[in-house]
C-alpha cells in the first residue's frame, strides 16, 4: 500500500511540474523583459541613465506580473489583445505594444498642469 501511495504521489508531483512548466509557454508573451532605452518628451537615452537599478517586467500566466523599476518590485497584472498589452499597476494602466521581443510601454503624466510622455522599450530575454 505504501509503494502504491509513493507512486501515486510521484505521478501527481511530476503531472503538475509539467504542467506549470508548459503553462505560460502556451502564451507567447509571457516572459522577463529587460528595460534597454527610455524617451521622455523625444529624448531618447539608455535605461541605464533613467533607472541607476534598472527596470523590469515579468509578464507571469493568468494576467500576472511583476514590475521592478529601480529596485522596487511591484505586483500587477496584465491583459493581451493581439500586439496590445495593457498593465494594470497601482491604480495606473500603461498601455503597450508587442512586437517580436520588443515591448514598449508609453505612460503619460501630468505634473504641475504639464503633460509628460515617457516611452520604455524593454526586450525580452
Amino acid at each position: 500500500m505504501k509503494k502504491l501511495l509513493k507512486r501515486f504521489v510521484s505521478v501527481v508531483t511530476i503531472l503538475v511540474l509539467t504542467l506549470s512548466f508548459t503553462a505560460c509557454s502556451a502564451d507567447p508573451n509571457c516572459g522577463n523583459y529587460k528595460c534597454k532605452n527610455v524617451t521622455v518628451d523625444g529624448i531618447s537615452v539608455p535605461a541605464s541613465q533613467a533607472f541607476d537599478s534598472g527596470a523590469d517586467i515579468v509578464l507571469k500566466t493568468a494576467g500576472a506580473c511583476d514590475v521592478t523599476i529601480d529596485g522596487h518590485k511591484y505586483g500587477a497584472s496584465w491583459k493581451s489583445d493581439s500586439n496590445k498589452i495593457t498593465i494594470f499597476l497601482q491604480q495606473t494602466e500603461w498601455a503597450g505594444t508587442l512586437s517580436g521581443n520588443t515591448l514598449n510601454i508609453e505612460v503619460t503624466e501630468i505634473n504641475d498642469s504639464e503633460k509628460i510622455k515617457m516611452v520604455m522599450e524593454f526586450e525580452k530575454e
